[in-house]
Formats: structure tokens, sequence, C-alpha cells
């Protein structure tokens, strides 16, 4: 095997590795989430910044329109107004983002 054919092989296999580990971690985030939004549903504990973020994460992960309404609740209830206005926006940002990658 020549140096090139050795180089485009190691790109290959290193290629594989990262798309391996990518797609370990995906699966890991989304456990997760699946596990962490029970938990944000039941319990008081999470100030509303808090579950808007994960409400969030799940949105980006999974496109799920549910997690998005969730969003949209706890922004609804941060008392900051410059805050509220903030994840606001970010959540048009990530809907808008959401339409026009469904298309």
């Amino acid at each position: 095997m020549d140096d090139d054919q050795s180089n485009n092989q190691q790109v290959a296999d290193n290629n594989n590795d990262n798309n391996s580990n990518a797609s370990r971690l995906a699966e890991v985030k989304a456990r997760a989430l699946e596990s962490l939004l029970p938990l944000v549903q039941q319990a008081n504990e999470f100030s509303p910044e808090k579950r808007f973020d994960i409400y969030m994460s799940a949105m980006r992960d999974s496109g799920n329109a549910q997690s998005a309404e969730d969003a949209l609740e706890a922004a609804l209830v941060i008392e900051d107004q410059s805050s509220r206005a903030s994840a606001l926006s970010e959540l048009i940002d990530e809907v808008e983002y959401a339409e026009i990658k469904s298309v």
C-alpha cells in the first residue's frame, strides 16, 4: 500500500470513528432528555428559565411541537421582561428554523 492509499484509509477510519462517536453522543443526549422531561414536568424546583432551556434542548433534538409549546409556557412566566423577550425571540427563531428544515 503506498502512502496515498494509507493516508486515505486513515482519513476514512477517522471519519468512521467520528461518526460513531457523534451517533453515540446523540443517543446519550436523547436518552437523557427522555428521562429529564418527566422530571421537569413534575417538579416545581426548576426556574422558568431552566425549564425553558430544557424544553428548547428537547425541541432542537426532536423537533417535537409539544416541546416547543412547553418552552413557550415556560417563557411566558419568566419574570424579567428582558429575559422573557429573549426567550420568546429564541423560540421564534428555532421554530422558524425547524419549519425551514422540514420543507
